[in-house]
């Protein structure tokens, strides 16, 4: 467990929730699939499931249907284009403002594409301070890939994503 900003550790019921959701969402923390992060709430501590990035991508692999993802960032460009690129490179002059994610499927005649908005997720603190079109091209995929398969990947939220729950300037945690 990642204790709050506080020190704050789990106490037993957290740990038990925690372990009853890893076992009901067939996540291994012992794999990384997942880790239990703290907050510091209104009411004291708080702790919430945190689903790996890579724990998205393996339940992907292992679908039949799954045929790869491309993704990528949306950026304003010098001349004042806004212009997709693929990964998470930004060119000198390039304004980030977002990011993009497509899944592809060997049957199905649709793929699934979204797009977040930079301003919704970046909270300008922790690791979106150093790699903004990194985590937001995480979050991209994140959804891609639980719009494509919600079965699998329902309810199953990645710790770039979390910055949409957490309220900073409270400091609580908002379900």
């Amino acid at each position: 467990a990642i204790p709050t900003k506080s020190g704050k550790l789990p106490e037993a019921r957290d740990c038990m929730k925690f372990m009853m959701l890893c076992r009901a969402r067939k996540l291994n923390p012992f794999e990384g699939d997942c880790f239990l992060q703290g907050y510091d709430g209104q009411d004291g501590p708080q702790f919430s499931l945190i689903t790996a990035h890579q724990a998205f991508l393996k339940r992907a692999e292992v679908n039949e249907e799954f045929d790869g993802m491309t993704s990528g960032v949306i950026v304003k460009d010098e001349n004042d284009a806004i212009l997709d690129r693929n990964g998470d490179f930004c060119f000198p002059g390039d304004t980030l403002l977002g990011a993009w994610a497509i899944v592809h499927f060997k049957k199905r005649k649709i793929q699934t594409e979204r797009r977040m908005n930079l301003a919704t997720f970046n909270q300008g603190f922790g690791r979106w301070k150093k790699d903004p079109a990194g985590m937001i091209v995480k979050c991209a995929e994140a959804d891609a890939l639980r719009s494509s398969f919600p079965t699998m990947l329902g309810g199953l939220y990645s710790e770039p994503e979390m910055s949409q729950v957490i309220d900073v300037q409270t400091s609580s945690v908002k379900t």
